[in-house]
Protein backbone atom coordinates (compact mmCIF):
# COMPACT_ATOMS: atom_id res chain seq x y z
CA UNK A 1 0.00 0.00 0.00
CA UNK A 2 1.66 3.07 -1.09
CA UNK A 3 1.04 6.28 1.10
CA UNK A 4 -1.75 8.01 -0.73
CA UNK A 5 -3.82 4.43 -0.35
CA UNK A 6 -2.83 4.53 3.30
CA UNK A 7 -4.27 7.81 3.36
CA UNK A 8 -7.39 6.75 1.35
CA UNK A 9 -7.45 4.14 3.96
CA UNK A 10 -7.85 6.58 6.89
CA UNK A 11 -10.07 8.87 5.47
CA UNK A 12 -12.13 5.44 4.57
CA UNK A 13 -12.65 4.73 8.52
CA UNK A 14 -15.96 5.60 9.67
CA UNK A 15 -16.54 8.35 12.32
CA UNK A 16 -16.19 7.80 15.79
CA UNK A 17 -19.16 7.36 17.94
CA UNK A 18 -19.37 10.43 19.75
CA UNK A 19 -20.80 14.03 19.47
CA UNK A 20 -18.86 17.03 18.36
CA UNK A 21 -16.62 18.94 20.87
CA UNK A 22 -17.40 16.21 24.09
CA UNK A 23 -14.15 15.23 25.71
CA UNK A 24 -11.59 17.72 27.28
CA UNK A 25 -9.13 14.77 27.10
CA UNK A 26 -8.13 12.24 24.33
CA UNK A 27 -5.70 9.56 25.16
CA UNK A 28 -4.59 7.23 22.51
CA UNK A 29 -1.77 4.60 22.27
CA UNK A 30 -0.61 2.37 19.35
CA UNK A 31 -3.74 2.92 17.21
CA UNK A 32 -4.50 4.41 14.18
CA UNK A 33 -6.84 7.72 14.13
CA UNK A 34 -7.78 10.08 12.20
CA UNK A 35 -7.02 13.45 13.26
CA UNK A 36 -10.38 15.41 11.90
CA UNK A 37 -12.10 13.45 14.00
CA UNK A 38 -9.74 13.63 17.10
CA UNK A 39 -10.23 17.19 16.51
CA UNK A 40 -14.41 16.91 15.63
CA UNK A 41 -15.01 15.23 19.46
CA UNK A 42 -12.51 17.80 21.17
CA UNK A 43 -13.70 20.99 23.03
CA UNK A 44 -12.05 23.95 22.63
CA UNK A 45 -8.57 23.59 24.70
CA UNK A 46 -8.54 20.10 24.87
CA UNK A 47 -5.77 18.03 24.67
CA UNK A 48 -4.80 15.38 22.70
CA UNK A 49 -2.15 12.70 23.39
CA UNK A 50 -0.81 9.83 20.83
CA UNK A 51 2.24 7.53 21.45
CA UNK A 52 2.97 5.43 17.93
CA UNK A 53 4.95 2.88 17.10
CA UNK A 54 6.68 4.43 13.93
CA UNK A 55 7.01 3.10 11.05
CA UNK A 56 10.98 2.18 11.29
CA UNK A 57 10.54 0.19 14.13
CA UNK A 58 11.71 -3.58 14.45
CA UNK A 59 13.02 -3.85 10.01
CA UNK A 60 16.02 -5.02 11.32
CA UNK A 61 13.99 -8.37 12.14
CA UNK A 62 12.78 -8.29 8.12
CA UNK A 63 16.03 -7.89 7.28
CA UNK A 64 17.84 -10.62 9.47
CA UNK A 65 15.04 -12.99 8.40
CA UNK A 66 15.08 -12.35 4.59
CA UNK A 67 11.48 -11.19 4.81
CA UNK A 68 10.07 -8.12 2.54
CA UNK A 69 10.10 -4.67 4.65
CA UNK A 70 6.52 -3.62 5.11
CA UNK A 71 6.83 -0.28 3.29
CA UNK A 72 3.43 1.12 3.85
CA UNK A 73 4.28 2.64 7.00
CA UNK A 74 8.05 3.46 6.26
CA UNK A 75 6.27 7.36 6.40
CA UNK A 76 4.71 6.99 9.19
CA UNK A 77 7.01 9.18 12.01
CA UNK A 78 6.81 12.25 14.33
CA UNK A 79 6.96 15.09 10.96
CA UNK A 80 4.02 12.89 8.66
CA UNK A 81 1.57 12.84 11.91
CA UNK A 82 2.71 16.38 13.38
CA UNK A 83 1.73 17.89 9.97
CA UNK A 84 -1.45 15.73 9.71
CA UNK A 85 -2.79 16.98 13.41
CA UNK A 86 -1.83 20.55 12.25
CA UNK A 87 -3.44 20.04 8.76
CA UNK A 88 -6.79 19.08 11.03
CA UNK A 89 -6.61 21.92 12.86
CA UNK A 90 -4.82 21.30 16.34
CA UNK A 91 -1.52 23.12 17.51
CA UNK A 92 0.89 20.37 18.44
CA UNK A 93 2.74 21.74 21.51
CA UNK A 94 5.03 19.14 22.31
CA UNK A 95 6.94 16.57 20.50
CA UNK A 96 9.39 13.13 21.04
CA UNK A 97 10.42 10.72 18.72
CA UNK A 98 13.27 8.39 19.95
CA UNK A 99 15.69 5.72 18.16
CA UNK A 100 16.03 2.84 20.43
CA UNK A 101 16.13 -0.74 20.78
CA UNK A 102 14.45 -3.80 21.69
CA UNK A 103 17.49 -6.43 22.86
CA UNK A 104 16.18 -10.53 23.02
CA UNK A 105 18.21 -12.86 24.52
CA UNK A 106 16.87 -16.13 22.71
CA UNK A 107 15.55 -16.23 19.24
CA UNK A 108 12.63 -18.33 21.21
CA UNK A 109 11.76 -15.05 22.14
CA UNK A 110 11.70 -13.54 18.95
CA UNK A 111 9.70 -16.12 17.79
CA UNK A 112 6.97 -15.57 20.30
CA UNK A 113 7.11 -11.79 19.25
CA UNK A 114 6.90 -12.70 16.19
CA UNK A 115 3.45 -14.20 15.90
CA UNK A 116 2.16 -11.41 18.09
CA UNK A 117 2.99 -9.09 16.08
CA UNK A 118 1.96 -10.89 12.69
CA UNK A 119 2.20 -7.65 10.38
CA UNK A 120 5.88 -7.27 11.14
CA UNK A 121 6.64 -10.70 9.10
CA UNK A 122 3.53 -11.56 7.06
CA UNK A 123 2.56 -15.26 6.97
CA UNK A 124 5.78 -15.69 9.65
CA UNK A 125 6.20 -19.36 10.82
CA UNK A 126 9.67 -20.75 12.00
CA UNK A 127 9.57 -23.32 8.91
CA UNK A 128 9.65 -20.46 6.62
CA UNK A 129 12.20 -18.33 8.34
CA UNK A 130 14.60 -21.34 9.63
CA UNK A 131 17.93 -20.11 8.40
CA UNK A 132 17.09 -16.54 9.30
CA UNK A 133 16.36 -17.56 12.81
CA UNK A 134 19.13 -19.68 12.74
CA UNK A 135 21.79 -16.64 11.88
CA UNK A 136 19.97 -14.79 14.74
CA UNK A 137 20.15 -17.81 17.09
CA UNK A 138 24.42 -17.56 16.22
CA UNK A 139 24.39 -14.04 16.72
CA UNK A 140 22.71 -14.63 20.30
CA UNK A 141 25.33 -17.03 21.08
CA UNK A 142 28.26 -15.38 20.36
CA UNK A 143 27.26 -11.82 21.68
CA UNK A 144 24.60 -12.86 24.27
CA UNK A 145 21.92 -10.53 22.87
CA UNK A 146 20.76 -9.00 19.44
CA UNK A 147 19.03 -5.32 19.26
CA UNK A 148 16.62 -4.82 16.97
CA UNK A 149 16.11 -1.19 16.94
CA UNK A 150 13.11 0.58 17.77
CA UNK A 151 11.31 3.61 16.45
CA UNK A 152 8.37 5.16 18.59
CA UNK A 153 7.14 8.93 18.93
CA UNK A 154 5.02 11.20 21.35
CA UNK A 155 2.79 14.04 20.25
CA UNK A 156 0.15 16.18 22.21
CA UNK A 157 -1.97 18.72 20.24
CA UNK A 158 -4.53 21.04 21.78
CA UNK A 159 -7.13 22.58 19.93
Amino acid sequence: MDQQAWIDWLHAETAVPFADEVFELVINRHESYRPEEVCRIMKPGACFITQQVGGHNDLELNRMLEAPVPEEYLHWNLAYAAARLEAAGLTVVERREVFSFTRFYDVGAIVYYLQAIPWQVPDFSVERCADGLLRIHRVIERDGYVDIPAHRFLLVAVK
